[in-house]
Parts: C-alpha cells; sequence; structure tokens
C-alpha cells in the first residue's frame, strides 16, 4: 500500500522531472528525497528559466518587428507626402518643411496629407489646429 500511495503521487509530476525507482519503505522514502528534492528544484528552476528566456526573446522580436513596422510606414509617409508638396508647391521646397515632415508622427502625416487636397499655400497645409475651447 505504501508503494502504491508513493507511485500515485511521483506518477502527478512524471514527465516533469525524471523519477527514481519507488522506495520499499518510509526509510527509503527520507533518504531518497533527501538526495532528489535539491535535484529537482535546480532542474525545475533552470527550464523556468529558459522557458523564461525563450518568452523574452519571443517578445523582444515581436516589439521590434511592430517598431520597425512603424517606423517604415512614417518614413513612406513622409516620403510620399514630400512627393505630394512638391507636385502641388514646386520642387524647391523649404528646408523647414523636410525637416518637420520626416519628424512627425502618423496622425500629422496624414492630417497634413488631407489638407494638402485643398490648401493653397504651404502655411495652410502645416497650420496649427485649432482646439476647441473647455
Amino acid at each position: 500500500m505504501f508503494q502504491e500511495l508513493i507511485a500515485g503521487s511521483l506518477q502527478r509530476i512524471e514527465g516533469f522531472v525524471d523519477l527514481p525507482p519507488i522506495p520499499d519503505d518510509l526509510l527509503e522514502v527520507v533518504n531518497m528525497l533527501a538526495a532528489r528534492v535539491e535535484q529537482w528544484s535546480k532542474e525545475i528552476k533552470q527550464r523556468g528559466f529558459q522557458e523564461g528566456i525563450q518568452i523574452g526573446e519571443q517578445r523582444g522580436i515581436e516589439i521590434g518587428e511592430q517598431r520597425g513596422e512603424q517606423r517604415g510606414h512614417l518614413k513612406g509617409g513622409a516620403a510620399l507626402l514630400l512627393r505630394q508638396l512638391k507636385q502641388c508647391f514646386g520642387p524647391l521646397l523649404p528646408e523647414w518643411v523636410g525637416e518637420r515632415v520626416r519628424a512627425a508622427d502618423t496622425a500629422s502625416l496624414e492630417l497634413w496629407g488631407d489638407r494638402i487636397l485643398t490648401a493653397r499655400s504651404l502655411e495652410e497645409v502645416f497650420a496649427a489646429v485649432a482646439r476647441p475651447p473647455r
């Protein structure tokens, strides 16, 4: 009965750690546990550490891909807006236009891209948005 109890308990963790042979008596259990607990602890910590590294690496890759994609969209959006501005207002744009467009976020590029359709000057394209009073 003692062996069945120990075997049942050990089967619950089978696959997570290497199982020792099932002991015949309580003294063997105490000796076996004293020797194995430290080893199991190290194995479990090592597996957890390795899984943590893998999860961290994967998350880092995902974040890097997202940032790269965002930067690519910004760069492409900036280049498109500059081409459109040159078509509308001439090929020799003031230096401040290029600086402002290259430093812009997505929302600004979208706003200026919409404004270029109706603006009569660069100043109208880049005019500050009036905020409604609070």
